[in-house]
This record gives C-alpha cells, sequence and structure tokens, in this order.
C-alpha cells in the first residue's frame, strides 16, 4: 500500500475512533427512551458497523476496544464497574458479531442486531460476575427485546449511511 493510501485509511480510521466516542458522549447526555437502566441506543455502534463494512475485521476491534478504552478514561475510570461491564458488553458482541461476519449474506442489520443482543448479554453476564449474583440473568429478557429493536435501528441507519456512500462513488482506500 503506498504511503499516501496508509496516511488517507489511518486519518479516516481517527476520525472514525473520535466519531464513536463522540457519539457515546451524546448518548450519555439523552435522556433513557424507556426505564431501563443501562438500554441506550447504541449510537457509537453505527460507527464500528461502518467500520467493518469499508475496513478490516482487525481494524473493527481496534476502533471498538480504543473506543471502550478512550470511553473509560474519560467518562468512568478505568477499571470501574462500569468500564469492566462496558468491556464485558464489547468482548462478548465482537466475538459474536466477528463470527457473524465470516458469512458473507450476513447484512447489516443482522451483524447489528447481532451485536446489540450480545452486548447486552456481556454486559449483564459480566455485572453477575462483579457481584457474583447469578440472579442478575434474569434481568436479560427485559433488556433483551429493547436491545433487538436498537440493533435493528442501528442497522438501518447504517445500511441508509452506505446506499448514501456508495451513491456518491466513496471509497477508503
Amino acid at each position: 500500500m503506498r504511503r499516501s493510501s496508509m496516511v488517507k485509511r489511518l486519518s479516516f480510521l481517527a476520525m472514525m475512533l473520535a466519531l464513536s466516542v463522540l457519539f457515546h458522549y451524546i448518548e450519555s447526555m439523552i435522556p433513557p427512551l424507556i426505564p431501563i437502566p443501562s438500554v441506550k441506543l447504541g449510537l457509537a455502534n453505527l460507527i464500528s458497523l461502518l467500520v467493518l463494512y469499508y475496513f478490516s475485521r482487525k481494524e473493527y476491534v481496534y476502533i471498538g476496544a480504543l473506543r471502550v478504552l478512550l470511553v473509560g478514561l474519560i467518562a468512568t475510570g478505568l477499571l470501574s464497574t462500569g468500564f469492566l461491564i462496558s468491556v464485558g458488553g464489547f468482548v462478548l458482541s465482537t466475538i459474536a458479531t466477528l463470527l457473524l461476519s465470516i458469512w458473507k449474506k450476513a447484512s447489516v442489520y443482522t451483524l447489528s442486531i447481532c451485536s446489540a443482543i450480545f452486548h447486552a448479554v456481556g454486559q449483564v453476564a459480566m455485572a453477575a460476575i462483579i457481584y457474583m449474583q447469578i440472579g442478575m440473568m434474569t434481568y436479560l429478557p427485559m433488556v433483551l427485546i429493547p436491545s433487538i429493536i436498537a440493533g435493528f435501528l442501528i442497522g438501518f441507519v447504517a445500511a441508509m449511511v452506505i446506499k448514501q456512500l456508495e451513491k456518491n462513488h466513496f471509497k477508503v482506500s
């Protein structure tokens, strides 16, 4: 890869990372849409889906991990309960999404819904581990339905963004 292409690619990825942190911050300022703790739309996942679509699985993992670390540093503090719960959601959703992305027919909707579901499962499981309360897993049904809806909505927005970018002949290389 030529140096100018590498610089352009790295610059674009840095911008995507900054946008994902910004989207996370903006979402934290929005009051909850439903009265279930920890249920959010997942705006930062929109950026992750675009990175997965336009770049590679490796860069998808890097941008996601860096976002979790940066948000942890800025908002909750590393090794805080909130950070660890976020890591649990990130790890499980990333593994599930990467496995599903191997299947070439997986749409951005499918990837988004998968990510949302496994993010919720990972967060609830991590909270159950941290608090040593297996009973917290009963909370899962309450967060799965909103997660599926949020995953669909983010997938819809991602599909619209991709369609618009392709219409304008967008290329990363």
